[in-house]
């Protein structure tokens, strides 16, 4: 029998359809994907879901690593000590998804990560 192992753990800030983060679970890590749009999470859930299925048919109990999806709104969740910083808060990209229905990212999540990723997540006009 394989000895278990806990996988390393990813984390993508505001992933979008999550390219990068499943990517990092493809090639072993236990993977967060973060957004706050609802339709995103909606997506990135049933994408969740779907792998942990497959997982399970293909690696049966060996299966360690996992996809989660969490709502991660910057704004909201930390714009509030951001000071002097200009934020753009009339884009639709920047108006926080019905935060009540998605699983927020712990404050125990965060200090938890190996890896954290972030793609094209600046705009500059």
């Amino acid at each position: 029998a394989r000895a278990s192992r806990t996988p390393p753990r990813a984390l993508e800030l505001g992933c979008g359809v999550g390219l990068a983060g499943l990517a990092a679970h493809g090639v072993g890590y236990d993977t967060t994907l973060t957004d706050c749009l609802a339709g995103h999470l909606k997506s990135l859930t049933r994408r969740a879901e779907a792998e942990a299925v497959r997982a399970r048919a293909v690696e049966g109990d060996a299966f360690q690593r996992r996809l989660h999806v969490r709502c991660l709104d910057w704004i909201e969740d930390v714009g509030k000590d951001l000071g002097s910083c200009s934020l753009d808060t009339g884009s639709p990209e920047n108006v926080a998804a019905a935060n009540a229905e998605w699983q927020r990212l712990s404050a125990d999540e965060l200090e938890t990560f190996d890896l954290a990723l972030a793609s094209d997540v600046v705009y500059e006009e």
